[in-house]
């Protein structure tokens, strides 16, 4: 619970800096104009007397990392005609994949494409009907389920669990250990059984540190852990020497390891160089130009840049550049409308700000000076209309903030498309 406060007090940290810097930047954009100079004055005035959301030390967080592992062969995994269906839904119709050496690779689909079905697969938990798995030379591979009865005895207590993968002479350090995970005293002593699904996760983890795999395939690792665990997760991912096949939801840890994208579809898989955003931006781009998008891949280790014809683009007085020079016509145009669109509803919403400050000015000129004179019962109106003013003010300042973030986008956009 403790952390979970000290997640929501980050978030509303993180929230009102990004807030103040976006009534910071329209002070240093329109502090030289003088059609802007109160709202320029007024903006500075509410900085100053804004209360800032101080954060406290961060909670105990566990400390984690993968062992560096023996170097294993260039192919880590191949997958070859694999077919596996559940009754009549087929999931895989003739898949094939190769993971090589040192890829962290990410899996991405609909819900029930199949990803876990694939990870299952290859961590050879899950049988398949035809086809043929081969993992490369000196692969040890460590698989990292969402069921975590796959790795955990429920009637072990977590003392137990570690001892069991842990070599003797490391026994009498396990303690210790499993205090960097946040399991102090007697929490060595809960069963498994009655374990939160983020302390079953950080148990998986801390066994996974005497298991020297070369080849991580994680499935949903990061669904039960808080901010902090996440981001000691991710380093301890970015810092391991081996190979990761990862299926997440997470699209901030997909974006800041991923080599490559796979995204399962019909059967099959279509393979993206890059992280997740390259992906969504290739994605998008084979959306628009209609060079199809839906083809899986025609090789094990083909990538979207080989498969799907992203590369030449067409010759300007070709039909087709023809035909995508209009669209971005069209689209420059959509654009500058909907810029002119939103530069005005920015200058209303700074015009009610302006007023609203106003207000909050002349309602203060009439307050007293002391805290204990203000709060006399005969100003209990007048502090009820500040508090509202002050709600008001924020909600059009949370508001200009939105409106100034699309019309940063919107210009983005623009300019890309200018390029």
């Amino acid at each position: 619970e403790r952390a979970e406060r000290h997640e929501l007090l980050l978030k509303r940290y993180r929230h009102q800096q990004e807030h103040i810097a976006h009534v910071q930047t329209f002070i240093d954009r329109f502090r030289y104009k003088a059609r802007k100079a109160s709202a320029v004055q007024s903006r500075i005035k509410y900085l100053e007397k804004l209360e800032r959301i101080e954060i406290p030390p961060e909670p105990k967080s566990f400390r984690f990392v993968f062992p560096q592992p023996e170097r294993g062969g260039k192919e880590v995994v191949r997958l070859t005609g694999i077919r596996k269906s559940y009754g009549d839904n087929r999931v895989f119709d003739g898949l094939d994949l190769l993971v090589r050496r040192g890829e962290r690779v990410a899996v991405v689909g609909v819900n029930g494409a199949g990803k876990s079905t694939l990870l299952k697969i290859v961590a050879g938990v899950e049988p398949i009907d035809s086809g043929e798995i081969k993992l490369g030379y000196n692969i040890k591979l460590q698989y990292f389920s969402q069921e975590h009865e796959i790795d955990l005895s429920p009637e072990n207590t977590v003392l137990e669990e570690m001892e069991s993968v842990a070599p003797i002479e490391m026994v009498p350090r396990l303690r210790g250990i499993l205090g960097n995970f946040l399991f102090t005293g007697d929490d060595v002593l809960k069963k498994v059984k009655i374990l939160s699904g983020g302390e079953r996760s950080r148990l998986v983890l801390a066994k996974m540190m005497f298991r020297r795999a070369n080849f991580l395939v994680l499935d949903e690792p990061t669904n039960h852990l808080d901010i902090a665990a996440k981001q000691i997760f991710e380093d301890a991912i970015q810092r391991f020497e081996g190979t990761v096949l990862i299926v997440s939801h997470d699209r901030r840890l997909m974006n800041n390891i991923a080599t490559r994208v796979v995204e399962v579809k019909d059967g099959c898989v279509t393979s993206f160089l890059g992280n997740y955003d390259d992906y969504l931006y290739r994605k998008d781009r084979l959306s628009s130009d209609g060079s199809g998008a839906d083809r899986p891949a025609s090789g094990p280790d083909s990538s979207a840049t080989k498969n799907v014809k992203i590369g030449t683009a067409p010759h300007p007085k070709s039909r087709e550049g023809r035909r995508l020079k209009q669209q971005t016509i069209r689209e420059r145009a959509r654009l500058s409308q909907e810029i002119e669109r939103i530069e005005s509803q920015i200058e209303a919403v700074e015009e009610e700000i302006e007023e609203v400050e106003a207000q909050i000015e002349r309602l203060d000129a009439e307050f007293p000076g002391s805290e204990s004179e203000r709060a006399a019962p005969k100003f209990r109106d007048a502090r009820v209309r500040s508090r509202k003013l002050g709600k008001q003010l924020k909600r059009l300042y949370r508001k200009w903030d939105t409106l100034s973030k699309d019309h940063g986008d919107l210009k983005d956009a623009l300019a890309k498309l200018s390029t």
